[in-house]
């Protein structure tokens, strides 16, 4: 009879609990206005290689003190997989997959996408101090997974 007792207080307990954490996520999202991002722009993966940028990706400059990265991701590579680009310019990547889903991430910074095939990924980043960094495909993508990397090197913007 007591451990019954103390059963149903446990399960009241944990059923408030999970009421309060479901009306915490409620709130943070909608007063944040979460939500997903709008792809930059959608195409057939199987096109990539003959679609605008995609065709010719690098690192272009496209004004003062800004850069336009354009990348490839396929199995188990970055296209370029090598770029370099000045301290403090501001950099957008544009980035897309031949094949599956990928991850592209930058550590210790706030670099971090979803590369899916078919769907444009657009974002910009700001590197204050000049230094290498790993590109890392964050995202299982099959059994050459992790040799997927590669290196963006911020250089003195002198």
């Amino acid at each position: 009879m007591l451990i019954e007792k103390y059963e149903k207080i446990f399960m009241q307990i944990s059923a408030v609990f999970l009421f309060a954490a479901v009306v915490a996520l409620v709130v943070s999202v909608t007063g944040d206005h979460a939500s997903l991002p709008e792809p930059a722009g959608r195409l057939d993966p199987d096109d990539v290689r003959t679609t605008e940028p995609f065709d010719e990706p690098g690192v272009f400059q496209t004004g003062d003190n800004e850069y336009s990265v354009v990348m490839v991701a396929q199995a188990w590579q970055w296209e370029p997989a090598e770029i370099e680009i000045p301290a403090e310019a501001d950099v957008t990547f544009t980035v897309t997959s031949t094949d599956v889903i990928h991850g592209f991430w930058v550590p210790e910074t706030q670099a971090n996408a979803m590369v899916i095939p078919g769907q444009v990924t657009e974002f910009t980043m700001n590197f204050d101090e000049p230094g290498t960094h790993s590109l890392i495909c964050h995202e299982y993508c099959g059994i050459g997974h992790q040799n997927m990397g590669g290196t963006i090197n911020v250089v003195s913007a002198n």
